[in-house]
């Protein structure tokens, strides 16, 4: 699913003032770019500012000039390509559901799915990481759902009694997704996406 404010918040950043030289957008989203590459296909551990650099045919100065660390390059990477303020609004629970799990797994992004999938393998030693360096992205799309959730309250598809235990509720597809990557060696996708809201959230949350 494409986002119709794609950029919109590097963009914001992008046009502040700035003393020296201007920045360059279509570079910064390219460097943005090969970063999520790099960990797709290497594996976190083998991002770089060289090996960014590598990828664009640029100096690693250019990227320092934008990132102090690799670190501050991939949370801006996963943030400008996975933001957690999608719009999404199908006209059904069901359907806002499985499209805002699906952008936050990256089903319709490649690199980002791959960088996923090297997130939920080392889930331990990267989710420290995450809440160093992207504080809040957890909570920020739980607050997502939801918003998901109170819209279809407000609609009538749901009773207000939808609301009893939804910070329980809410860790039932994150949690389905981690167990069955790590312990099944199943890789999340649409199917398994659409199966918990199916079969265990719209369940639960209609009781």
């Amino acid at each position: 699913m494409k986002n119709p404010n794609k950029s919109s918040a590097l963009l914001t950043k992008m046009n502040k003032p700035v003393i020296g030289r201007p920045r360059d957008v279509e570079l910064d989203l390219r460097i943005m770019r090969a970063a999520l590459r790099q960990v797709a296909e290497e594996g976190f551990h083998s991002l770089t500012m060289v090996a960014v650099a590598k990828r664009i045919g640029a100096g690693k100065a250019s990227l320092y000039r934008r990132w102090k660390s690799r670190d501050a390059l991939l949370a801006d990477a996963l943030l400008e390509f996975s933001p957690t303020d999608l719009p999404v609004d199908t006209g059904t629970l069901r359907g806002d559901l499985i499209a805002v799990y699906e952008h936050f797994y990256g089903i319709n992004d490649p690199d980002i799915r791959a960088a996923v999938v090297e997130l939920l393998g080392n889930y331990r030693a990267l989710s420290a990481w995450a809440n160093q360096e992207m504080p809040g992205l957890l909570a920020s799309r739980r607050n997502r759902v939801l918003q998901i959730i109170e819209r279809a309250i407000e609609r009538g598809d749901l009773a207000a009694s939808a609301r009893r235990n939804l910070d329980l509720l809410l860790d039932l597809l994150p949690g389905v997704v981690l167990f069955r990557h790590n312990d099944r060696g199943q890789t999340v996708d649409s199917k398994l996406i659409a199966d918990v809201v199916d079969e265990v959230l719209l369940p639960l949350l209609a009781r």
